[in-house]
């Protein structure tokens, strides 16, 4: 309903933009009232975009499509009660995807390469503006059906509430010494994971404070940034508060693995697990569309022991302890849109 709506309003946007004849627009062109020929680019404008998000919305849904069925195939089938016909799609392609990438990290962990019948390579791109587009990833070997998880998204990972409190992400980064934004992706949520590897040794004394303390520090932020509102003086606080509790807690101060193996080298990334190279995946050129489809994955670490393998850790770490981090669950990982076969990037 959505894309049908979107692009029923995109097409009258259009239909009344091109209603002019050559002559007439040339007409308007020197004679209209700039007020409007402003409202005609406006409109145009809007016109564009809407073509844009209807667009978008339509490979989105395709994308789901292509990895519901996969996931159908493989077993797993939407639950009865989990929400609405949507969710329960979604659900299941969690529930299939997450399984997957357990099972793979299990294997790395056990020091074996990935049960996979394909091999990836990372070289220089042939399909982009060099040397711009720097690396990509290609299919070395083997044939990769549609809906296979081909890669993980390593990187470090910097959770909303940090991000929000620290000022966005540009301000976070920055403070990470972290000076470029080109391998930083989003999960829905608004979970950043920089695929360049970065990160924040925070002090004690910053997230270790009394009630007064977090009082001072909220009030200080609130003049600041002039919040009045009740609203933002409520998500302000709970921004503060998790910040402090996150930094704080056993998964950040004590984790049962200090920092993963690879300690967050490239090199040793993908050294320990051949996949672990979604970060070097580029956008495609103008006019073709991707052929992996990203989606967000929360792994079981301490579960099942894959702690020590995890492909992204904590951006924010406790002061004194090790970078990069402690083993972060969060992950995004890379699903075949299309067959890719040996040579494709």
């Amino acid at each position: 309903v959505s894309f049908c709506s979107a692009t029923m309003r995109a097409r009258l946007l259009l239909r009344q933009f091109r209603q002019f004849a050559p002559q007439q627009r040339r007409w308007c062109a020197a004679a209209c009232d700039p007020d409007e020929a402003l409202v005609r680019a406006e409109l145009a404008k809007r016109a564009h975009r809407e073509v844009q998000i209807a667009r978008r919305r339509r490979r989105e849904a395709d994308d789901e499509l292509i990895l519901f069925q996969s996931a159908t195939a493989a077993g797993y089938l939407p639950r009865q009660g989990e929400g609405d016909e949507t969710q329960r799609k979604r659900q299941s392609i969690d529930r299939f995807l997450t399984d997957r990438a357990e099972e793979i990290l299990a294997q790395v962990a056990e020091q074996r390469l990935p049960d996979v019948d394909f091999a990836l390579e990372v070289a220089p791109s042939r399909d982009l503006p060099q040397p711009i587009a720097g690396d990509g990833v290609f299919v070395k070997s083997g044939e990769i059906a549609a809906g296979t998880l081909l890669a993980f998204y390593p990187g470090s990972v910097y959770l909303p509430h940090e991000v929000r409190w620290l000022g966005g992400d540009g301000p976070l980064l920055e403070r990470a010494g972290q000076p470029s934004h080109s391998h930083v992706i989003g999960r829905v949520g608004g979970v950043l994971i920089d695929g360049l590897w970065s990160g924040i040794e925070v002090p004690t004394s910053e997230f270790e404070v009394r009630e007064t303390e977090l009082q001072d520090i909220l009030a200080a932020r609130i003049e600041k940034e002039n919040v009045t509102s009740e609203v933002g003086l409520k998500a302000a606080r709970s921004d503060l508060e998790s910040y402090c509790a996150g930094l704080a807690s056993s998964s950040r101060r004590q984790p049962a693995v200090l920092v993963p193996e690879h300690v967050g080298i490239p090199e040793r990334v993908r050294s320990q697990n051949p996949l672990a190279v979604g970060e070097m995946i580029n956008h495609p050129p103008d006019g073709r569309p991707a052929n992996v489809i990203g989606w967000p994955v929360d792994l079981d670490l301490d579960g099942k022991g894959l702690a020590r393998v995890a492909p992204n850790a904590f951006g924010l770490r406790p002061q004194g302890l090790p970078a990069p981090g402690a083993p972060c669950p969060f992950t995004v990982v890379m699903v075949a849109a299309c067959t890719l076969r040996p040579g494709d990037e």
